[in-house]
């Protein structure tokens, strides 16, 4: 059975035009040792706006959907090891959709001229 891209991407699409979980995801995913993440949402003063990019792509020899996931470098950050898409701080006057693809040419070497 050959994988569908037209209708996956046409799903996709559809999907991410939609409300999205949000805070329920957020709270699935969040440590144990974490409060709830409405409590621990209204005790953070700053926020930083960025954007990740989910780079789906065809396997060579299945030809079925695959995506890039990177680890985290180690050392003393909160986000040390993490499994993340590609991704980070939206920079002054940038489009969050060129944030995605600036960020994973910088984690990945990805050009931007590529996505």
């Amino acid at each position: 059975m050959e994988f569908d891209y037209p209708d996956f991407i046409a799903a996709l699409s559809s999907r991410v035009n939609t409300s999205l979980p949000g805070m329920d995801a957020h709270g699935k995913m969040a440590p144990l040792h974490r409060k709830s993440v409405k409590d621990y949402l209204s005790e953070v003063k700053t926020y930083r706006t960025a954007a990740v990019l989910a780079l789906i792509f065809p396997d060579n020899e299945t030809r079925l959907p695959r995506i890039i996931l990177m680890e985290r470098a180690g050392g003393g950050d909160v986000h040390a090891h993490q499994i993340s898409f590609p991704g980070g701080k939206q920079e002054p006057d940038e489009e969050l959709a060129y944030t995605a693809l600036r960020e994973t040419f910088e984690e990945l070497g990805i050009p931007l001229s590529g996505c």
